[in-house]
């Protein structure tokens, strides 16, 4: 449900309730995140650049990189995508929020003269400034915002005015202590447009907000592990990739679908793997080929579990028969089930492919 904005004797609260309306793009939501994130911090007065640039490339790595989300324009002069890819590629998983923030503020002088900070700061007041200019172009217009956005920030209670050095912005009090006073709900209301418009740019993935964050603090798999090893006690398991058995204190649980893609642990989607193979797959997509060993693999599972007299079956089999769409009582049975993930995983690993998953491993 979409969150409405506090009114505020003496601000155009409304003009903020429509800056995202028909947005194209991506800056706006990521500088005014930043801006949120900056006075979460403490920011009172001016805010640099340089702080509002980390928080920017925070907000975008992880839907873009992380989730592989589409937030750029598509076109020849997308900054955004630029602007990521001048911090690297994680095809690991391995990126902190650190490097993300330490990798950004490098790129400072660039972004400001030409990348993601040239036009946002100006562009961002457009809706304020309606009838504060006559009819001029884009480049007129953000030197209008530069000249006089601080000499207009009480007189049209902007939120902000540019900084004489246009180093950063000056943020006008009354704003910063309404964003304060209803903090929950303007984020909650900054996160509800940013989600809205993330989903509409990635029609065919369902997005959430752990997909638009650092990843949260991970579950963790014990049952997952007690379910595995309740199959075959006796028996060290054996890695689907190479073949080779896995010694015990080396076992790990591998997300043959990326977790930062399906953004979720059930049972069907875990194999066995050795922790330094693990490792070395981070967000890489197994080869199609792969996906009749993952279910010649929990079909032997569930034939060890026997419904009848397990005590783990319960949770996963809900699991194994409403994802992949399979009748309970054709779990056992091994066509149905091979036929059953490859109608669920095969499309999956071709949209995620498409979405710029590395593709093809081992």
């Amino acid at each position: 449900m979409k969150t409405e904005l506090p009114r505020h004797d003496g601000l155009e609260v409304e003009r903020l309730a429509g800056v995202f309306r028909n947005t194209t793009q991506a800056y706006k939501h990521l500088f005014f995140r930043a801006i949120l994130a900056c006075i979460v911090k403490g920011a009172r007065d001016v805010v640099p650049y340089a702080d509002l640039l980390p928080e920017m490339a925070e907000a975008a790595w992880w839907p873009a990189r992380r989730y592989r989300l589409s937030i750029g324009n598509l076109g020849v002069d997308d900054k955004i995508t630029q602007f990521l890819d001048e911090i690297g590629n994680d095809p690991d998983e391995v990126f902190t929020v650190r490097r993300v923030r330490s990798a950004a503020r490098a790129q400072l002088g660039k972004q400001k003269s030409r990348g993601v900070l040239r036009y946002v700061p100006q562009r961002f007041l457009q809706p304020w400034l309606e009838g504060a200019y006559g009819d001029i172009g884009d480049a007129q217009f953000d030197r209008f915002v530069k000249d006089y956005s601080l000499r207009l920030m009480i007189a049209r209670a902007l939120p902000y005015g540019i900084t004489p050095a246009g180093d950063g912005i000056q943020l006008n009090e009354a704003w910063r202590d309404y964003i304060l006073a209803n903090l929950p709900i303007v984020s909650g209301w900054a996160d509800f447009e940013w989600l809205s418009w993330v989903q509409s740019r990635n029609p065919n993935v369902p997005v959430t907000m752990e997909k638009l964050g650092p990843p949260s603090e991970r579950s963790s798999l014990e049952l997952q592990h007690a379910f595995f090893r309740a199959a075959h006690p006796l028996e060290r398991p054996v890695c689907i990739y190479t073949g080779g058995s896995i010694a015990p204190g080396s076992l790990s649980l591998d997300h043959f679908l990326p977790r930062s893609f399906v953004g979720h642990d059930r049972i069907w989607n875990l194999v066995p793997m050795a922790k330094g193979p693990n490792s070395s797959k981070g967000a890489r997509l197994p080869k199609p080929a792969f996906v009749d060993a993952l279910a010649e693999l929990h079909h032997g599972i569930i034939v060890a579990l026997d419904p009848v007299g397990s005590s783990q079956w319960q949770r996963f089999g809900e699991e194994y028969a409403g994802d992949l769409r399979i009748a309970p009582e054709d779990l056992k049975d091994r066509d149905r089930l091979v036929e059953a993930y490859h109608g669920t995983v095969g499309p999956m690993l071709a949209i995620a492919a498409r979405m710029g998953f590395p593709a093809g491993w081992p």
